[in-house]
């Protein structure tokens, strides 16, 4: 019963990359203010549903607006990939990807 449910969840992910895509356009002026964090990988989940969408769409013979979108979508995600591991690069060179460990007061 669990597998069943976790596999139509995983079949129709597709459908929920536009309300992905949605949302981290509201969010990206709060985004853009903050510093880079480690915790932004998190998107990166709905970056690739984005593009994974139009993709799984095309791969099915669309050839609406969604075979359009695919290829800026799928761009847009691996740019999105290389900024977060470019951040995380950075923050790796500079020493504050891992904190330092703050020793435990008596």
């Amino acid at each position: 019963m669990l597998f069943h449910r976790a596999y139509r969840r995983l079949r129709h992910a597709h459908r929920r990359g536009p309300a992905a895509g949605f949302l981290l356009l509201r969010l990206l002026p709060w985004i853009c203010q903050q510093s880079f964090a480690p915790s932004y990988w998190a998107f990166s989940f709905g970056a690739t549903a984005l593009a994974a969408g139009p993709l799984r769409r095309m791969e099915r013979g669309d050839t609406g607006p969604a075979a359009d979108l695919a290829m800026p979508l799928f761009i847009a995600a691996h740019l999105i990939i290389l900024l977060l591991t470019l951040g995380t690069l950075r923050l790796l060179f500079q020493g504050k990807l891992i904190p330092k460990q703050v020793p435990a007061s008596p």
